[in-house]
């Protein structure tokens, strides 16, 4: 039976299924972590599928009591090491794939359990380390794929659990390093013929990665020799003085990978060994060491002494320098046994000349060297103050460019207001020149376009008698005056002082048909006003919105003829009704010569006196001294 859960978006191992199935397959689903005993309803499975499940572990015991399994796909997830102890009852598992996972370290005994593992599939992770005892415990190992992974080198120990069962062992696609350490490697796998191991399939062979001298080379077309390390050398020469007669032993230590048998030479001659002069020991496999052992020392062992040794990466020596001190050898006798040493002989004088020369030449070059990088210090410092002199400056022509523009704009600018002034002052006399009169504004319009809501207000002090006055109708009233923000030219208005009027004070107009003497809303010129007045009438300004006409102030009742003033003097006082305090009065006019009193022949009182008009120049006129009306 087969239960077919894949693609289900399942994060959790289903618990509903039937116990005795024997496929499950949950691959592309979300599972992300096996629980323990994750299995352990379905102790019959015989293959389970977990591929592309993002699986980052799988705890122990997981695929526990399921002795039955022989197919395990854990391919195409996120596992970073094998999951070995999940493995622990799978004791008849044939197959187990790890591919494409993230597994990058196969550790000790990480398949132990799996004594039937048949086929182990690696290939596709980022091993490049695999333990010496990894396949502990894999007898019946038949195919293994190790390709496309990290692997520059193996362990000896590797091959040893594996048996002659295997069949197929692919590496390609690896960075594998050649040299030394995976020699025996290409020696088992050119051996694998007698066990018929199979490492090679079709053009899918591994090669070299490294060293250069083997670099992308197949393991095919190279030999044994090639798979070595390089000769890494642990002693270095010197200079050494002995004394006639003595012993001297040379010591050359070394790391050679095959090994190696170096080769010592006397004077670029290569050294031939002699039981009684020269004798050449060496002990060690990889870290070698060999000493050249030279007895009873005499002039003719004067002379450089060089260990060499080389192999296919490369070749390495050191040398040795022997002397005895204070020997001339060109003053020497000529002899068989120091004739040939004539041309290496170096007195010590001539040492000392060297050593002094070499010395001279070592201060010469290093003052020469001081000096020229003093130079170059000083140049680039000399270069970054020149630098910087240079941007200031361009930083201040800049500035100034910007000021010389900024002043050329501004006296342009006034330039322009000035021409706009003075045409703006020709048309300005123009209008005046060609004034236009406007008809004075009647009671409704005068009322509607009076925004402060001021006016002037004249409050007799009546006596204990009864008179009655009549009140003419503000009609010359206009918005321009009343919304006027300048002082007024009359000092009466200015310093709010009394003035003196006579009964015929022209403050007042008549109406044959009106009931109230209401004072004039306008500006009143003092130098026309009569100085024998027979009372003083005192001004105030109220606002027009505190104007009572009933109670104590109220007007006098429709009737009394202008003419019959009262005999004594009275106070007209600036009444204020509200908490505002008073304001001036706006200004009219610019003069107060404007104001004139006209005669009324046609219009007379009851008793016959004549009465005054105050005449006021139309609005938008403008009168004698140039003042816009």
């Amino acid at each position: 039976m087969m239960a077919n859960c894949s693609s289900r978006d399942l994060n959790f191992i289903p618990y509903d299924l039937q116990h005795n199935i024997a496929n499950l397959d949950l691959h592309s689903n979300h599972l992300g972590i096996i629980d323990e005993n994750a299995f352990v309803k379905y102790d019959q499975l015989y293959s389970i599928n977990l591929e592309n499940n993002s699986l980052t572990e799988v705890k122990n015991n997981a695929f526990l009591r399921l002795k039955k399994l022989k197919y395990l796909n854990l391919s195409r997830n996120k596992l970073k090491s094998v999951p070995s102890g999940a493995f622990k009852d799978l004791s008849s598992l044939l197959l187990l794939n790890l591919r494409g996972n993230m597994i990058s370290v196969i550790e000790d005994g990480a398949f132990v359990k799996l004594h039937s593992l048949a086929e182990l599939h690696l290939d596709g992770n980022y091993i490049e380390l695999i333990a010496p005892d990894a396949f502990k415990g894999l007898n019946f190992l038949q195919v293994m794929n190790l390709q496309n992974n990290a692997l520059k080198t193996l362990s000896e120990g590797v091959v040893k659990h594996l048996t002659h069962r295997m069949k197929e062992w692919r590496l390609h696609s690896n960075p594998w390093y050649c040299d030394c350490k995976i020699r025996w490697f290409y020696s088992y796998l050119m051996e694998s013929k007698s066990f018929d191991l199979s490492w090679k399939f079709g053009k899918d062979e591994p090669k070299c990665n490294g060293p250069p001298i083997v670099k992308d080379q197949l393991f095919s077309q190279l030999n044994q020799s090639f798979f070595v390390c390089q000769i890494e050398m642990y002693s270095s020469g010197h200079q050494k003085e002995t004394s006639l007669g003595e012993n001297v032993d040379l010591f050359c230590k070394y790391f050679s990978n095959p090994f190696i048998q170096p080769v010592w030479l006397k004077n670029e001659e290569i050294l031939s060994p002699s039981k009684d002069k020269v004798v050449i020991q060496t002990t060690g496999q990889e870290t070698v060491t060999s000493i050249l052992s030279i007895k009873n020392f005499q002039y003719s062992d004067i002379g450089d002494y060089k260990c060499f040794l080389e192999n296919a990466r490369g070749s390495k020596f050191i040398q040795y320098s022997l002397s005895i001190p204070g020997v001339d050898l060109e003053n020497l006798p000529t002899t068989p046994e120091n004739s040939s040493l004539q041309p290496l002989a170096i007195s010590e004088s001539q040492s000392s000349d060297r050593s002094l020369d070499q010395q001279t030449i070592v201060i010469i070059v290093s003052a020469v060297c001081g000096f020229i990088f003093m130079c170059i210090i000083l140049g680039f410092i000399i270069y970054i103050c020149v630098r910087v002199k240079r941007k200031k400056r361009l930083l201040k022509e800049e500035r100034s460019l910007t000021f010389k523009e900024h002043l050329k704009t501004t006296i342009l600018n006034e330039s322009n207001i000035r021409e706009s002034k003075s045409d703006l002052k020709l048309e300005t006399t123009n209008v005046e020149e060609k004034s236009i009169e406007k008809e004075p504004l009647n009671d409704v319009e005068a009322e509607e376009r009076n925004d402060i809501n001021t006016y002037v207000s004249f409050k007799p002090e009546y006596p204990e008698t009864e008179d009655q006055f009549y009140s003419g109708t503000n009609t010359n009233r206009t918005k321009e005056s009343d919304s006027s923000n300048c002082e007024s030219t009359s000092p009466l208005l200015d310093n709010f002082s009394p003035i003196k009027s006579d009964s015929y004070d022209p403050l007042f107009e008549s109406t044959p048909h009106s009931f109230y003497n209401m004072p004039k809303a306008s500006t009143l010129n003092s130098r026309y006003l009569n100085s024998e007045s027979s009372y003083d009438t005192y001004l105030s300004y109220t606002p027009y919105s505190t104007l009572s006409h009933t109670g104590p102030y109220s007007l006098p009742p429709h009737g009394h003829i202008v003419g019959a003033l009262p005999s004594k003097r009275t106070s007209v006082s600036a009444g204020y009704l509200n908490s505002i305090p008073p304001k001036k009065p706006p200004r009219l006019f610019h003069s107060r010569d404007n104001m004139s009193l006209t005669s009324q022949n046609s219009q007379t009182s009851d008793l016959g006196e004549q009465q005054f008009k105050l005449s006021l120049p139309k609005p938008g006129t403008v009168d004698s001294y140039g003042t816009a009306v």
